[in-house]
C-alpha cells in the first residue's frame, strides 16, 4: 500500500478518534470547593495528582498536588477536545495534563496516564502493520538461507530452519514469510540497507511495538515514555515515506 494512501487511513483514524475518547469527562471529575477542601481530597487520593475547582459550576482552577497555591487554568493548560490521538503524545511531551476544551466550556480531563487507554493503540497498531508489510515485501526480496546468521543467533537460525522445513512437509512452504518477528524483518531492513536507523531506535520501535500489540502492556509506564510514543510515531512516518 503507497505511503499516501496508508496517511489517509491514519488520518482518517486520528480524526476520527480523538481526546474526547480517552479523556476524563467532567461529570466523572473529583472537584474540590476551596483549597483547603483540594488539599484534603489529595491526600484522600494518592491516585490524583490535580484536584479542579471550583466543585459545582464551570472548572476555572486547579491545586496540583505538593503546591499550596492555588493556580487559574490558563492556555497552556488548555487542549480542544479535536485534538487527534497522534497528536497527543507530542503535546504531552513538556506537560503531564490538560483540561480539554469544547466550545469554551472545560468539558474533561486528560493525564498522560490516559494514554495507556485501550483506544490509544489503534492508530499506533495501523502504523506498526504499514511498516511492517512495507519492510518485509523489501526484505523478502532478498532473504535467502545464508543470510540468517548474519543478523540472527545460530539457536533462532535453526528453529527457523525447523518451521520452514516442517511447512514443506505439509505442502504450506510460502518460504520466510511469517516466520520472522517484527524486531529481525527491522534487523534485516538494516542489514540490507533499506533503512538506517540507529539501535536504540530500533531497540524503541521493536519495544512499543510489542507493547501495542499485547492487551496487558502499557504504552506508558511514566511521563517520560510520552517521548518514545513521540518517536516511534516520527521514525514510522520516516519509514514508510520511502514507499
Amino acid at each position: 500500500m503507497p505511503y499516501h494512501e496508508i496517511d489517509r487511513v491514519l488520518c482518517q483514524l486520528a480524526t476520527t478518534f480523538t481526546v474526547r475518547d480517552i479523556m476524563v469527562e467532567k461529570k466523572e471529575l473529583v472537584c474540590a470547593s476551596s483549597q483547603s477542601d483540594a488539599q484534603q481530597l489529595l491526600t484522600q487520593h494518592p491516585e490524583f495528582d490535580i484536584i479542579p475547582l471550583p466543585a459545582t459550576g464551570p472548572i476555572t482552577d486547579y491545586v496540583r498536588r505538593d503546591e499550596q497555591e492555588v493556580r487559574k487554568i490558563d492556555l497552556i493548560d488548555l487542549i480542544s477536545d479535536g485534538t487527534n490521538l497522534l497528536d497527543i503524545p507530542h503535546l504531552m511531551g513538556k506537560r503531564d495534563f490538560f483540561f480539554v476544551l469544547s466550545s469554551n466550556i472545560i468539558v474533561g480531563f486528560v493525564h498522560f496516564s490516559d494514554l495507556n487507554k485501550s483506544l490509544m493503540k489503534l492508530p499506533f497498531f495501523v502504523l506498526f502493520e504499514a511498516v511492517e508489510r512495507y519492510l518485509w515485501r523489501l526484505v523478502s526480496s532478498r532473504l535467502n538461507e545464508a543470510d540468517l546468521p548474519k543478523v540472527l543467533d545460530a539457536s533462532r537460525v535453526e528453529t527457523l530452519k525447523q518451521r520452514k522445513a516442517k511447512a514443506q512437509k505439509k505442502d504450506v512452504d510460502v518460504g520466510w514469510s511469517g516466520l520472522l518477528s517484527f524486531d529481525e524483518i527491522l534487523k534485516f531492513a538494516i542489514h540490507y540497507r533499506i533503512i538506517q536507523i540507529a539501535p536504540t531506535e530500533q531497540e524503541t520501535l521493536a519495544n512499543m511495538r510489542n507493547r501495542v500489540v499485547h492487551t496487558d502492556k502499557l504504552l506508558v509506564e511514566a511521563h517520560k515514555d510520552t517521548a518514545k510514543l513521540v518517536k516511534t510515531h516520527e521514525l514510522c512516518q520516516e519509514i514508510l515515506k520511502g514507499t
